[in-house]
C-alpha cells in the first residue's frame, strides 16, 4: 500500500475503507487481550473516526499507519501453531486438513481477485486485485509443495471435503467479487 494518492475525494474514501479493513483484520482477544492490544485498537477506532469525519491529512494517516505497523510487531505474541510446528508437535492429520483446507481457500481467493481485476480494471484497483490474483497463484504452487512433503498429490488436495467454517471468509469475498461494487470490494 502506498501513501502517495489521487484525487482527494477517492483518497478519503480509500483510507476509510483500509481503517475498516485494520480493525477487522486485528481483533482485540477477549483472553489474553494486554494493555498493548487495547491502546492498538482504541488508536484505530479513533483514526477510523478521525478519518470517517474527515480530519485527516495524508502524511498523518501514512505515520498513523507505519505507527500501527510497529505497534503490532512490537505486541505481536508467539503463534502457538507456529511453535508447536517448529517442535516438531503438530500432528501429520492436521497438517494434511491444513493443506486441504488452504487449497479450496487459495483457489477461491484467485478466482474472486481475478473476477474484482476484470470488473474493476482501472488503477488503481485493477492493479491491486491482479496483484493479489497473482500471490494467489504463487501461494498454489507452494501449497503444492508442501501437500507433497505430506505425501499428498493434487488428486488428494481435490478430493479433500472442505469444511463450512473454514470456508466462511472465501465464500463472503467470492460473494463481493460478484455482486459488490468496487469501494465495497476494497473492504472484504
Amino acid at each position: 500500500m502506498t501513501c502517495e494518492t489521487g484525487s482527494t475525494g477517492r483518497t478519503t474514501a480509500y483510507w476509510s475503507r483500509a481503517a475498516a479493513a485494520v480493525s477487522v483484520v486485528i481483533p482485540l482477544p477477549q483472553v489474553s487481550a494486554t494493555d498493548q492490544h487495547r491502546t492498538i485498537v482504541a488508536r484505530l477506532t479513533n483514526a477510523r473516526q478521525d478519518i470517517d469525519g474527515g480530519q485527516w491529512r495524508s502524511s498523518v494517516t501514512c505515520d498513523l499507519i507505519g505507527r500501527v505497523r510497529e505497534e503490532v510487531s512490537a505486541a505481536a505474541s508467539r503463534n502457538r501453531f507456529v511453535d508447536l510446528l517448529e517442535a516438531g508437535d503438530v500432528p501429520r492429520d492436521r497438517l494434511t486438513w491444513l493443506a486441504g483446507e488452504q487449497f479450496r481457500i487459495v483457489g477461491s481467493d484467485q478466482r474472486s481477485f481475478a473476477l474484482l481485476a476484470a470488473r474493476f480494471p482501472d488503477p488503481p484497483a485493477g492493479e491491486m486485485f491482479l496483484a493479489l490474483a497473482q500471490g494467489e497463484l504463487r501461494a498454489l504452487r507452494l501449497l503444492a509443495d508442501f501437500a507433497a512433503a505430506l505425501g499428498w498429490a493434487e488428486r488428494d488436495l481435490r478430493a479433500y471435503e472442505p469444511r463450512p467454517l473454514a470456508q466462511a471468509y472465501p465464500a463472503y469475498l467470492a460473494w463481493s467479487a460478484l455482486f459488490d461494487t468496487c469501494s465495497g470490494s476494497y473492504s472484504a
